[in-house]
């Protein structure tokens, strides 16, 4: 299975939310970064259907959407970035809701529903009102709703937001199992969620795209490059103008530990570190 994003671009008024869009999905986690208006929800938006682009056109297995309809809304679970019930209702009763709204046939739903919240642990809250569960709780919520008809294109908005670092662990080991049989389009502001289960990551900025790949191939750019060095606090300044600074880490009152990117490094005293997938997004940000 393959979805095709074609020559996609979305313009409200005068503002370029997608330019001339062009990726073709297969198999696996494709990670979506980028700063807060780079597209990334937009581009979801269209692709499950909530949203119309400007120009271009969708593809799955070389058919048009537009034509596919309901056959392609079939294929898609989707979490959006703000998961609401939208409504005073159980977790159970909610999933009831959305799973007739999918079509689900009774005994189907049922079956999926007890697995789903097996799956992400939502056993004590099954008889609880969504709206006043916990934000990590809703949104484990969320992406059970996602996965009810259990679509071969899953794409996720922010879906480890309000989570604890261990339901984080636990939903990214679901994801990564899942991402080798479906297409898994998921955004998140937490490069290493995505470093750690992604096959290729996609970096947006400003509606565009600017640079595409496995997270080896990304890194294999800045291999070698990544450096960290103690400075006095008063030298950061000075610091940031000759170099790609990553990341500042004050570690005593007055000094600091600098992660920056440099091709020559000079500087004293300086120790070459691993690049992470976070090095290059942030270097590639500034670089493009």
């Amino acid at each position: 299975m393959q979805v095709e994003v074609k020559n996609i671009s979305k313009k409200y008024r005068d503002i370029h939310a997608l330019k001339e869009m062009n990726i073709v999905f297969t198999h696996g986690v494709w990670g979506l970064l980028g700063a807060n208006g780079a597209g990334k929800s937009t581009l979801m938006e269209i692709l499950v259907g909530n949203k119309v682009p400007t120009n271009g056109e969708i593809f799955l297995n070389g058919k048009s959407i537009k034509k596919l309809d309901g056959e392609y809304r079939t294929c898609i679970g989707y979490l959006p970035q703000n998961f609401s019930s939208g409504t005073k209702i159980t977790v159970t009763d909610y999933l009831e809701y959305v799973a007739a709204l999918k079509g689900l046939e009774r005994a189907r739903a049922k079956q999926r529903i007890k697995y789903l919240v097996e799956l992400l642990e939502l056993q004590e809250y099954r008889h609880k009102y969504v709206d006043r569960l916990s934000g990590g709780t809703k949104q484990r919520v969320g992406v059970a709703q996602a996965l009810l008809n259990d679509p071969e294109i899953l794409v996720l908005d922010e879906p480890t937001s309000g989570l604890d670092p261990k339901e984080r662990i636990r939903l990214r080991g679901i994801i990564s199992k899942m991402g080798k049989e479906k297409i898994i389009i998921l955004s998140t502001h937490i490069v290493s969620d995505i470093e750690s289960i992604a096959n290729k990551n996609i970096i947006l900025k400003r509606g565009k795209m600017i640079d595409i790949g496995t997270t080896e191939m990304l890194l294999s750019t800045i291999y070698g490059k990544v450096w960290e060095v103690i400075v006095p606090i008063d030298q950061i300044e000075d610091f940031e103008k000759k170099y790609t600074v990553i990341n500042i880490r004050t570690v005593e009152q007055n000094v600091a530990v600098i992660r920056f990117i440099a091709d020559n490094c000079k500087v004293a005293n300086a120790k070459k570190q691993e690049p992470k997938l976070e090095d290059y997004y942030l270097w590639s940000l500034k670089q493009k």
